[in-house]
């Protein structure tokens, strides 16, 4: 499935989190796991939106606001679920879904597979593997 339309699909399930333009740029590898967080967040703190997804320095920054109607506990979880997929994605390769590591390229970090990260480095930099894809 094109990138645009995991995008696209991920803003058709969950129309009321997204409740301004949201920045979203990361790779394809993390999008089930983004998925599944969002609905975990979504049964917590239903008042939660998405503010912005990305990646930043080989790893996935997300970032949301939780309504202030939600309970301070339901902010906690919330928090720990976004830390959990934080973490969870430091060991998956953006690219693929599979597992990964923290890698250089060129002077920049991604996380990546050992297959992705052979590309990138006979490609001279990252933007090898999305010409991949």
């Amino acid at each position: 499935m094109e990138k645009q339309e995991k995008r696209r699909q991920i803003m058709k399930e969950f129309p009321d989190m997204f409740r301004q333009s949201l920045g979203f740029d990361c790779g394809d590898g993390w999008i089930d796991c983004i998925c599944e967080t969002i609905r975990k967040i979504r049964e917590i703190a239903p008042g939660t939106w998405i503010n912005q997804i990305k990646e930043k320095f080989g790893s996935l920054r997300f970032d949301a606001t939780t309504s202030m109607s939600d309970s301070g506990e339901s902010r906690n979880k919330v928090n720990r679920l976004i830390e959990r997929l934080q973490d969870q994605c430091d060991k998956i390769c953006e690219f693929c879904g599979e597992p990964g590591e923290l890698r250089n390229v060129g002077g920049w970090d991604k996380t990546s597979c050992l297959r992705h990260f052979e590309i990138a480095e006979d490609g001279g930099n990252w933007g090898a593997c999305r010409e991949e894809e």
